[in-house]
């Protein structure tokens, strides 16, 4: 026993926690459990990894199983991707979901003649059919959304008077304070 009443750290029962999680320990000694060791995961043999004996008794492993582990338990199902196509009106052509960079095809209802492709992770954002945004862009541009406004004289005679009580009120010193 140690100092601390603890049971001393051998290496045969750090090897024997490596093991038991499916990787080789490459030390030939332990030191404490707070000194990294080296080892390899059968999975990812080709990387250089290391770990304490704490942070693995803790759940900790190997950091590239943990990212793809990430990846996809965050990746979505093909139904919730359709879903998400539906929602928005698109009739989607594609059978499988690979990733959402991945582009996917689809069919506009206001486009039927022509087939788009885009990404999961840009139509999450907001993007959509490309000829329908020019078509909406074109109307903002050339103002056909607005309708003009006719004022009434004695509606821009007030909207005057309040622009030049405004005027008087902020502009101590301007040069156009005096406007009729």
């Amino acid at each position: 026993m140690s100092k601390r009443g603890r049971r001393a750290l051998t290496y045969e029962t750090v090897k024997v926690e490596f093991e038991a999680k499916g990787y080789t320990l490459l030390e030939t000694e332990c030191k404490t459990a707070a000194t990294k060791m080296r080892y390899t995961c059968p999975y990812h043999a080709d990387r250089a990894l290391s770990i304490t004996y704490n942070a693995l008794q803790q759940g900790s492993g190997c950091r590239y199983c943990s990212i793809e582990k990430r990846a996809e338990d965050a990746k979505h199902s093909f139904d919730y991707v359709k879903s998400v196509f539906e929602a928005r009106g698109y009739n989607l052509l594609e059978t499988e979901y690979v990733k959402a960079t991945a582009k996917m095809r689809y069919e506009c209802p206001h486009h039927p003649d022509r087939i788009f492709s885009i990404s999961f992770a840009h139509l999450q954002r907001g993007h959509g059919c490309p000829q329908c945004g020019h078509e909406s862009s074109s109307k903002i541009r050339s103002g056909a959304h607005l309708k003009p406004i006719n004022y009434t004289k004695a509606e821009r005679q007030e909207a005057r008077k309040e622009t030049s009580r405004l005027l008087n009120t902020y502009c101590y010193d301007c040069p156009n304070r005096d406007l009729p």
